[in-house]
């Protein structure tokens, strides 16, 4: 884009992590729970999902990885927060009428609560190279 007071390129080059990096706990957090472990709420996604490629939209995992987390505080006496950051990557779109669970991990880190995790699809669960579909990683604070 020729824009006036812009680069005509970024001028840095940002890389998206690996959705593997984001699984894992951050460096120094300490895990509230001994293993990631699968969020109660099944997922059905709906055409009420979708974007125009007919993906599920990028928006809508953020939104439900933040309520997952929120339970998981609930259910383990945490107090919960406002998601203050967030790291997501994407490997595989998932489509209208996919079934998912967010498998993902409670942690504290630097004074603040986390949770690591991913959208898996619920056929690939039971498998032990199960790869997320998509992995994000969120920091809370009161």
């Amino acid at each position: 884009l020729d824009l006036p007071g812009f680069p005509a390129l970024p001028e840095r080059l940002v890389h998206s992590p690996a959705p593997a990096t984001i699984l894992a706990l951050p460096e120094g957090a300490t895990p509230l729970e001994g293993a990631p472990a699968d969020d109660e709420a099944r997922i059905c996604f709906g055409l009420c999902h979708t974007d125009a490629n007919q993906h599920i939209n990028s928006l809508v995992y953020p939104q439900m990885f933040e309520e997952a987390a929120l339970r998981r505080f609930a259910s383990l006496g945490q107090p919960g927060g406002l998601a203050r950051f967030g790291e997501i990557a994407f490997r595989k779109p998932f489509f209208a009428g996919d079934r998912a669970r967010i498998r993902l991990q409670a942690f504290t880190l630097g004074g603040r609560l986390g949770v690591s995790g991913g959208f898996f699809a619920e056929a690939d669960l039971s498998k032990p190279d199960a790869r997320p579909h998509c992995a994000a990683r969120m920091l809370f604070e009161p």
